[in-house]
């Protein structure tokens, strides 16, 4: 997915899933954080989310629990150094956070 993200050719672009909580909520987040947004407000975005659909069945407070107890076992004393952490070992390369970053906080080269 960063690799997708971190090329400007690919934008604009959406991504989503059926309801936006759980995996799309979940990058959303990765996002968010990569790109400096502090905890609890990318916290409270993903919250936003969490509306429980019977016939989606989706388990939003389950997946967000689990996700942010594997986070705060990376190193970091903020969201973004944790995250970065994160994303590190999941093989996304410096390069491709950077120019996420770049891209989401709208300094992308003009075309």
């Amino acid at each position: 997915v960063f690799e997708v993200l971190a090329d400007e050719t690919n934008y604009p672009l959406v991504f989503h899933c059926i309801g936006g909580a759980d995996r799309t909520g979940c990058l959303a987040l990765m996002i968010e954080e990569l790109c400096g947004v502090d905890e609890d407000t990318a916290l409270k975005d993903w919250e936003l989310t969490g509306v429980r659909t019977v016939q989606l069945n989706f388990v939003h407070a389950k997946t967000m629990n689990h996700f942010l107890s594997h986070l705060a076992e990376y190193p970091g004393d903020t969201a973004e150094r944790r995250m970065r952490a994160f994303l590190a070992d999941c093989g996304v390369t410096s390069a491709q956070m950077e120019s996420v970053r770049r891209i989401m906080l709208g300094s992308a080269a003009p075309r």
